[in-house]
């Protein structure tokens, strides 16, 4: 089997902060986020990509600060089955502080605000993208043909996503019968209910689309779940699929970087 990487897109991973109805604790750097009392979600890191990229962000600050390091760890309190879920539990004020991504961030701008982590410890997440062995060709190809396109870019860019690298082409549809199933993680939610609007609209192909976390998606693959398209935000879940020959190609296209964000005042 070969294996064919492009690159393809690129999104920013966060950090939210917030306190509502609850006593707000003062969170204003990075380093805040290890005061005691202090109440922090993250992803399960088990599999939830943005959880994994959670830990190793703290990994690189346990090289620097072992000890700032294990005082943020221990004000974890809450580990979501996926990154929508950690955003929700910021929003609601259960928690002070939580990861997601700059996407997640950027849909809820007006109530929050960024706090900067210090830039030799940030992670950059890789999304990946990739057509299912026994899914179905050429409604998959053409699908990701749309996501690659010139229109299908500017869709992710209005969402916060951005794409490194160049060759962006203008799609060319052909009418489509059917339907083709996307297994997407949560944090691709709006933008691709977009995309697959658009790709329905120029091709008549309908669009089923499953979000949660990438961890999740990828055992319900493995679990026989009939899909088309899987887009994961950690490249470790599709490497899962090709090692076990779910999968032949993958195409990169998201990368994420971690900062803190608390509510306007």
């Amino acid at each position: 089997m070969k294996k064919n990487i492009i690159p393809f897109l690129t999104i920013i991973l966060m950090i939210i902060v917030a306190g509502c109805g609850n006593k707000r604790m003062e969170i204003n750097t990075f380093e805040d986020l290890a005061k005691e009392g202090v109440r922090i979600s993250i992803g399960n890191p088990e599999h939830v990509p943005a959880g994994m990229y959670t830990m190793k962000l703290l990994e690189n600050l346990s090289k620097e600060s072992p000890f700032l390091a294990e005082k943020i760890m221990n004000n974890v309190v809450s580990k979501e089955v996926h990154v929508i879920a950690v955003l929700e539990k910021v929003l609601s004020g259960e928690v002070d502080a939580g990861f997601v991504y700059r996407t997640d961030f950027l849909s809820k701008k007006e109530k929050l605000e960024t706090i900067e982590i210090p830039e030799n410890i940030r992670v950059r997440a890789i999304y990946a993208v990739a057509l299912l062995s026994d899914g179905n060709k050429e409604k998959g190809e053409k699908f990701l043909e749309f996501l690659n396109s010139k229109e299908g870019r500017t869709i992710l860019s209005k969402y916060g996503f951005r794409s490194p690298g160049s060759g962006e082409k203008d799609f060319v549809f052909t009418p489509l019968p059917g339907e083709i199933i996307v297994y997407a993680a949560a944090s691709l939610t709006k933008a691709f209910k977009e995309i697959g609007a658009r790709f329905e609209e120029l091709t008549g192909c309908k669009v089923v689309l499953n979000f949660g976390s990438s961890g999740a998606l990828e055992q319900k693959i493995e679990n026989g779940a009939r899909a088309d398209i899987f887009a994961s935000a950690n490249i470790k879940m599709v490497e899962i699929l090709k090692e076990k020959e779910f999968i032949e190609d993958y195409t990169i296209f998201a990368e994420n970087e971690l900062v803190v964000v608390k509510i306007r005042r």
